[in-house]
This record gives structure tokens, C-alpha cells and sequence, in this order.
């Protein structure tokens, strides 16, 4: 059943004080890991634009404005945004937008579009159609870089799952299906495995 953007909302208001809380916990240190490998993967230079589409607290997009030309940061909470402003405060390059990730917003020179820890909450139907909206916006040579709970097995044989915290408001993210959603976009995507439950996918356009 499709979200509101509303219900989306409330449920990301509600979990901003844990979305750059680093714990002992292995939920808490494999995001950890899969944010430091999206960073590390971004390839980005002072003349890119990039679009980060359910931003969170903006932590990736804080990461990196510096080495960028511009950054469009989109969530559709009002209070992660809200603490997003607050943590780039003298960042000037980076432009908060509240807004639905299933219409991303039109991006003048994009070269680069992440999303990290967001894509599950999408239903199939409407992750398709939301990565062909972001993969049409995308130049040649644009870079899409997916990181998140994308599971190379079938979690009942991940003997550790229990342990990730899985949220039931998420939906399941497998990475055949994705991989053969992008294949079909004409990119090849490229898959890194860091758990049986967590990978970075990157995908190059006409690459």
C-alpha cells in the first residue's frame, strides 16, 4: 500500500535523534559502514551537482559540499530537516528541500544522485518508477549510487538478521531484482556486498 507523505513524515520525525547516533550495535555500525562506502564511492569533483533524495539528517550531503559544486538535499521530514539546516550552518551550497523522494525535483546540471537508507521504504512498483525518474535526469556518464538493506540471499538464511533492527515499515530490498531494474535502464550496475543484508550498488550511465 503506498505511503502518504504524511506517514512517511511521522515516521522520520520520530527517528531524527537515532539518525547519527553510532552505537555498539551491529544496525548501528553496518549503516555506518554502508554511509562510509556510498562517501567513499561518490567520485565527485568541485564541478558536480548532486542530489541526495531521503537525506535524513543531511549527514552525506554535509560530507560532501565541500568538494562539490552544489548539493539538493531532499526528505520528507520537517524535523530532520529542521536538525539538517541546524548541522550545516555555513554551508551555503547545499539547498534543503522538503519533498517527496517519489517525485525528485527537477536538478539543473545533476551529475550524481544518492540514496542511502531510503530506497527500501519504497514499494516496488514505486521504486521503479522513482529510479527511472532519477535515472532519466542523469547526464551521460551520471553516477546513481544506492546504499542500503539490499540483500544478496533471502533474509531467513541471514542468521544475524534479528539483529539489524529491521524496521516493519520498510520493504524488502533484494539485489537481483534491483540489479536487473537498472540492467534494464542500460546501465551495468555494479554491486559491493559488505553483508549478506547490506550493499552499495553504483551504476553508471552509459557505462
Amino acid at each position: 500500500m503506498k505511503l502518504t507523505l504524511a506517514e512517511m513524515a511521522a515516521h522520520f520525525d520520530a527517528e531524527v535523534d537515532a539518525m547519527e547516533t553510532w552505537g555498539d550495535s551491529p544496525r548501528d555500525q553496518w549503516r555506518k559502514t554502508t554511509l562510509q562506502s556510498v562517501l567513499d564511492r561518490s567520485e565527485v569533483g568541485p564541478e558536480d551537482v548532486v542530489l541526495e533524495l531521503g537525506c535524513g539528517t543531511g549527514l552525506i550531503s554535509r560530507h560532501l559540499a565541500p568538494h562539490v559544486s552544489r548539493v539538493v538535499a531532499v526528505d520528507c521530514s520537517p524535523k530532520a530537516l529542521e536538525r539538517a539546516r541546524a548541522e550545516a550552518a555555513g554551508q551555503g551550497n547545499i539547498h534543503w528541500l522538503r519533498g517527496d523522494m517519489r517525485d525528485p525535483p527537477g536538478v539543473p546540471d545533476i551529475t550524481t544522485a544518492i540514496f542511502c537508507d531510503s530506497l527500501r521504504y519504497l514499494s516496488p512498483p514505486e521504486r521503479k518508477a522513482t529510479l527511472r525518474k532519477v535515472w532519466s535526469m542523469l547526464p551521460e556518464d551520471g553516477l546513481l549510487i544506492i546504499g542500503d538493506l539490499i540483500w544478496t540471499i533471502a533474509p531467513e538464511q541471514v542468521e544475524d538478521a534479528d539483529a539489524l533492527g529491521l524496521e516493519d515499515f520498510a520493504y524488502t530490498l533484494l539485489a537481483e531484482p534491483l540489479g536487473q531494474l537498472l540492467a534494464g535502464l542500460g546501465s551495468g550496475p555494479r554491486l559491493l556486498a559488505l553483508h549478506p543484508s547490506r550493499s552499495v550498488v553504483t551504476a553508471l550511465k552509459g557505462g
